[in-house]
């Protein structure tokens, strides 16, 4: 489970690392370092070269991406040999643009059982350090899905989830207009909110 800023993702999964395996993806630790070395040198990550893509592309700032780096790094699970930045960028980009794991594969030059495993070692890495910051659930989890299951009829609910796009207008002595633009390209905010069976606001 992968959770940032209330949400919960599931990092599991029925597909597993040997079914993106191929002979071609098993090299050893020296391979996969020169590889890495050759691309960095020849294919530098675009993303950290321009906020605006990395912005659009993985929905997170520079700045926090330096900050979740040095959090992960220690706690990441040595199945991927790639970096910690390139292992969370790779994440993020897959759960940013919603597309296939062997679209991501293409676009960031690696094989797709290196997307899978970076997925899964970055999401319970940081599931492991945040959390707990991130993600709390109500005290009486039992009464709430009792109340919600009487009141619509579905079982095992414990909060309802909704979000919204909330237009601004950014003032103009800002210059990270580009934080602001939505997939519909206006300058707004993400809103999300959780509620509960009563109507009350959770988050």
């Amino acid at each position: 489970m992968f959770g940032i800023m209330g949400l919960v993702f599931d990092s599991s999964s029925e597909e597993s690392l040997d079914s993106y395996t191929t002979e071609d993806d098993y090299t050893t630790e020296d391979n996969v370092r020169e590889e890495d070395n050759v691309r960095d040198e020849e294919q530098p990550d675009f993303y950290l070269g321009n906020q605006l893509t990395l912005n659009e592309k993985c929905t997170i700032s520079g700045h926090t991406l330096e900050l979740l780096s040095q959090d992960i790094a220690s706690s990441l699970v040595e199945v991927n040999l790639r970096p910690t930045k390139e292992q969370l960028l790779t994440t993020l980009h897959w759960m940013g643009i919603g597309g296939s794991m062997e679209g991501i594969a293409n676009m960031r030059g690696i094989s797709n059982a290196n997307v899978l495993s970076s997925v899964q070692t970055v999401v319970h890495a940081v599931n492991t350090v945040k959390s707990h910051e991130t993600v709390a659930w109500p005290a009486d989890c039992t009464a709430i899905m009792e109340q919600f299951h009487a009141l619509a009829g579905i079982p095992n609910v414990v909060g309802a989830i909704e979000g919204v796009l909330v237009k601004i207008t950014v003032p103009e002595d800002n210059n990270d207009t580009y934080n602001y633009v939505d997939r519909n390209e206006n300058e707004s905010i993400n809103c999300m909110v959780v509620c509960g069976p009563d109507y009350k606001f959770y988050y």
